[in-house]
């Protein structure tokens, strides 16, 4: 029954839960090549057979192990996040942002960790570009309607580049 009291029918219903167990033992990428379950993906099993009671695994149809990301996959997840950062700049703010593939490549290489997968990426994207934008925000580097590129400095820091604001 639902929070109203309602029966729920789940007969046609596809549940998708996720978990890094076994993740950081994992020492090579998984998959189902070949009919046998290689050892990376017994290992997570095993890891899910410690972390769960044997009545929860046994209500469960199938078990599917992920590969792990890629560089590639965590760069196009890094682009995008910064695609909703900058969604929302214009939505709330009309403010255009643009960020050089090579600063999305960095903070997305920053932030992704092996064992936790793209999670810690929303945060570190969070800690870096959107504290810089708004302190630029805050202070008045950046004005309602305007325009801002960010790009990777010399010092891996991010850099805010503004364009001159039209004299009359």
């Amino acid at each position: 029954t639902d929070g109203e009291g309602r029966t729920v029918d789940f007969t046609n219903t596809v549940l998708v839960m996720t978990s890094n167990l076994g993740a950081g033992q994992a020492k090579r990428p998984v998959g189902f090549i070949g009919g046998e379950a290689d050892p990376a993906e017994k290992r997570m099993l095993a890891a899910a057979k410690r972390a769960f009671l044997p009545e929860f695994l046994n209500r469960i149809d199938d078990v599917v192990v992920f590969e792990p990301l890629t560089e590639s996959q965590v760069k196009d997840i890094g682009e995008l996040l910064i695609a909703r950062i900058a969604e929302r700049l214009r939505s709330e703010r009309g403010v255009e942002l643009q960020v050089t593939p090579e600063l999305i490549a960095r903070l997305a290489s920053e932030g992704f960790d092996p064992e936790f997968g793209a999670r810690p990426l929303k945060r570190h994207l969070r800690r870096t570009l959107e504290k810089e934008l708004t302190r630029a925000i805050l202070d008045g580097r950046i004005a309602d309607g305007g325009r801002v590129l960010a790009t990777d400095g010399d010092e891996h820091e991010i850099v805010l580049e503004l364009p001159e604001p039209a004299t009359v």
